[in-house]
């Protein structure tokens, strides 16, 4: 449905415009209100629209800050389209080697298994922006796997892992803190080392609750920023 919905909005609102009630775009795409209120709820949270309390639901601005929402698993590239940006790779990295013990044991790997470290940097409009680690076990679901092809902006995690291992993310569980750059992550967003910036670790779990991937990204907070939706169930 949200995706049905963000179709729309592309190929008849621009930025700035209101959107009709959601009785009326629940009717024009032949859906159930409850379905447009949580198709409109993601793409709120994906940043596509602004809620203006009393006002209404309107298309964001282009070229507004790129939220990235805590609430649902979606792609860094998407995240940045969606708000109007175009997502590139400054920098690229995936090599197969060695691991430190954390990241083995998280992937429930031992000492002699190697690991693929797939390193990116998603730019924003030219502007490095988010410099995101991952470590992934070579055999995925009793597949063997290269991730070399994630080199290309187009083709994310998400979509790798189910074309080339038949599994997907279903759930990703981490911590967001603030952080000094070091002297790498500095260079790689074009920052002063010690600059703040968002730091966030995730493991991102399959299906059958096995570990898939190991995420460790760094956000740099003049371009990007947080959201989180809660909802009371009373």
């Amino acid at each position: 449905m949200a995706a049905l919905l963000r179709a729309r909005i592309a190929d008849s609102y621009e930025p700035g415009e209101k959107l009709p009630p959601e009785t009326v775009l629940a009717e024009e795409l032949n859906v159930s209100r409850a379905s447009m209120r949580e198709a409109l709820k993601q793409l709120y949270a994906e940043g596509l629209v602004d809620r203006r309390w009393g006002a209404g639901t309107f298309v964001r601005e282009r070229g507004e800050p790129v939220t990235f929402d805590l609430s649902h698993v979606s792609t860094t590239r998407e995240v940045i389209r969606s708000a109007g940006h175009e997502p590139t790779l400054s920098y690229a990295d995936i090599t197969l080697g060695g691991a430190d013990e954390a990241v083995r044991e998280s992937l429930g790997l031992d000492s002699a298994t190697q690991v693929w470290r797939v390193e990116r940097v998603f730019a924003i409009d030219g502007a490095p922006a988010v410099l995101i680690v991952d470590h992934l076990a070579p055999v995925i679901n009793g597949v063997e796997i290269d991730p070399t092809p994630l080199k290309d902006v187009n083709l994310d995690m998400m979509t790798f892992l189910r074309r080339e291992a038949g599994t997907y993310i279903a759930s990703s569980e981490g911590v967001i803190d603030a952080v000094a750059a070091s002297e790498l992550v500095a260079e790689r967003l074009g920052l002063a080392e010690g600059a703040p910036v968002l730091h966030q670790t995730l493991m991102n779990i399959g299906p059958d609750e096995e570990q898939l991937v190991t995420s460790e990204s760094y956000h740099r907070s003049d371009i990007a920023s947080f959201r989180l939706l809660r909802h009371n169930k009373a």
